[in-house]
């Protein structure tokens, strides 16, 4: 809803004072949203360079004309994001692979590609949907590294996520929703205590 895949049936979304509900998914970024997929959605035949910079296309300026006349402001800026791409890209953890097929890449990589692109539109509000699902202990570490960095840099993200440990641990606070329900807002310690939590979703971890 908020990246407008889907239009609500009440309410509304506003970004930074902007209405933004029921926009069409490609213009989210327009507003500094920026999203990522439970499953990573990669284009097979490009570069993992290539692939970051398809994120930053709405931050290119110059016209069709420009770029076809090789006009010297054109140029420079593609240089720019061609430089930023590969900045995000070192910062992901993929820089030695920075020219080879996404499709090539294992899993864990791909979504860390996937995150490089939504990184590369220069969101102010990052939305990730099950980003450690699949990962393995030092990709969960590295990814966990990596969003308290954007973090710090003044980035708002949201996570949606079921790996606990990696959820409890990393964010600032939790919402918790049962059946669409929300049964819990606040800090991460005092969901662990919270009884309809633990009955919906913690079990025996309340005690880890």
């Amino acid at each position: 809803i908020v990246t407008g895949l889907y239009e609500p049936s009440a309410g509304e979304v506003l970004c930074g004072g902007s209405k933004i509900d029921g926009i069409a998914p490609y213009r989210a970024i327009n507003f500094g949203v920026a999203r990522t997929f439970q499953n990573p959605l990669m284009f097979a035949e490009m570069t993992v360079r290539e692939s970051v910079l398809t994120g930053a296309h709405a931050q290119f300026r110059s016209g069709i004309l420009s770029c076809m006349l090789g006009q010297r402001a054109s140029a420079a800026e593609e240089e720019g994001l061609v430089a930023k791409a590969d900045a995000i890209v070192d910062q992901v953890g993929l820089g030695a692979y920075r020219d080879e097929l996404a499709s090539t890449l294992p899993y864990g990589q791909k979504r860390m590609l996937d995150l490089a692109r939504s990184m590369a539109t220069g969101p102010r509000i990052l939305i990730l949907d099950e980003p450690a699902a699949g990962l393995s202990e030092p990709e969960l570490h590295q990814l966990g590294l990596l969003l308290r960095r954007l973090h710090a840099d003044g980035m708002t993200i949201l996570l949606i996520e079921h790996h606990l440990d990696f959820l409890f641990n990393l964010v600032d606070f939790v919402t918790v929703l049962d059946h669409g329900e929300v049964i819990f807002d606040g800090r991460p310690a005092e969901a662990r205590k919270d009884e309809r939590v633990v009955e919906a979703y913690l079990g025996n971890y309340v005690g880890a």
